[in-house]
């Protein structure tokens, strides 16, 4: 049970990998089309014939997020041997952020062994919060008409104040850090698609506005709560689904609070499906 390192190099620099587990291949898409453009590694491994691969994302000289492709056909061993020795090798295990992480892995038979070796290898972080993956269906479904004395626009950077405001509302005290949610939602403005919807002759704040994650995910999605009821998170989603299909050829994901029954009851409905891959928030203790 050995790796053989076959590769090491800029992400954004790499071909994709067509045997790479989709999830995985949205974050490399991501970093290659700019929609990323924090450093980041890719390292492609061997193990009898097999080709395992991590991406590491580098936020301000450490590691804020790790992106795995594990084959399914994979032994137990030889996912745990991968896990332990090669993707947090001590040498990687230092430089991992003591703040917070965001790791992925779509190896649908070893979610678990997964999970649990991570956590134990960084038992310096904890989940947070209890969130779950829902992954869009394979085709974007057709975009809603706007309603009437509303016009869709990108979100600007002028709103970032505007929108950390209420992400760490919602977020409540045992949320990130409002340092953290504003260098996210200017990343997310700045480096990928956005959509705001703004209330005619009123350009100057949104009130409602779904932002993309570096990886592919959706979020934050906002409704104000004088416009909700009137289906402008499901258009944004919609519309947000369709671009990342269009320039990845990829499903984006979306991370859902597991106390959010108003987001889960639109992402199912509108054909997102709760899944089983370990996509892990995690913080310092």
């Amino acid at each position: 049970m050995s790796f053989t390192r076959l590769l090491s190099c800029n992400a954004a620099e790499a071909p994709l990998i067509p045997s790479a587990a989709e999830s995985f291949r949205l974050a490399h898409s991501c970093l290659i089309h700019g929609w990323s453009t924090g450093r980041a590694i890719l390292e492609s491994h061997d193990n009898s014939g097999l080709g395992y691969h991590v991406i590491y994302s580098l936020v301000r000289g450490t590691i804020g997020g790790i992106y795995l492709s594990v084959p399914e056909e994979a032994g137990v061993g030889d996912v745990e041997l991968f896990i332990r020795d090669v993707v947090l090798r001590d040498e990687m295990k230092e430089q991992c952020s003591k703040f917070f992480i965001f790791f992925s892995c779509q190896c649908e038979p070893h979610n678990t062994l997964i999970l649990q070796i991570v956590l134990e290898t960084l038992d310096t972080l904890r989940i947070t919060p209890t969130m779950s993956p829902y992954t869009a269906p394979s085709l974007a479904r057709p975009n809603l008409p706007l309603p009437a004395g509303y016009t869709l626009a990108p979100v600007q950077l002028s709103h970032v104040d505007h929108i950390v405001h209420h992400w760490k509302l919602s977020e409540g005290k045992e949320g990130r850090s409002e340092t953290q949610l504003r260098i996210m939602a200017t990343s997310g403005i700045k480096e990928r698609p956005s959509v705001g919807v703004f209330v005619d002759g009123q350009p100057d704040m949104p009130v409602a506005w779904c932002l993309m994650y570096q990886a592919g995910g959706l979020g934050p999605i906002y409704v104000m709560a004088e416009h909700r009821g009137k289906a402008l998170a499901r258009l944004m989603v919609r519309e947000i689904h369709r671009r990342v299909e269009k320039v990845h050829g990829a499903r984006p994901f979306a991370m859902i609070s597991d106390s959010n029954e108003a987001s889960q009851g639109l992402f199912s409905s509108e054909g997102w499906v709760k899944s089983n891959h370990v996509h892990l928030l995690a913080r310092a203790n």
